[in-house]
């Protein structure tokens, strides 16, 4: 899969994953399981810290990235704040997350 540069600001937002998707899978895989962590946790796409804050800035995520993100969160009452800064995620990705929020009330703030 062709890699694509980060831009800042994102110049061009892409609907489909724009990296393999092993690379976000672990931390789909820890999300979904609703584990805490301890310390700070880095994945390939994100880091989670010990404040309950899921960070994926700059990992140019774009929509599908987010929405992936957004189905994994539904029930996980461990994230409190998610970052997405810079990740390019668009108006679809950002459907998504309005409709994570809607279902998950442990989520107090996104940027």
């Amino acid at each position: 899969m062709k890699k694509r540069p980060l831009y800042c600001p994102i110049q061009e937002v892409v609907d489909e994953l724009p990296f393999d998707y092993k690379e976000i899978e672990p931390l789909l895989e820890f999300l979904y399981g609703n584990k805490t962590a301890e310390k700070n946790t880095p994945f390939d796409r994100g880091t989670i810290t010990s404040g309950s804050t899921l960070d994926c800035c700059k990992q140019n995520l774009g929509a599908a990235g987010a929405g992936l993100l957004a189905d994994v969160l539904k029930d996980n009452t461990n994230i409190e704040s998610i970052l997405f800064g810079t990740g390019g995620i668009g108006d679809k990705g950002a459907e998504s997350v309005a409709d994570l929020l809607k279902q998950n009330k442990a989520i107090k703030n996104v940027y």
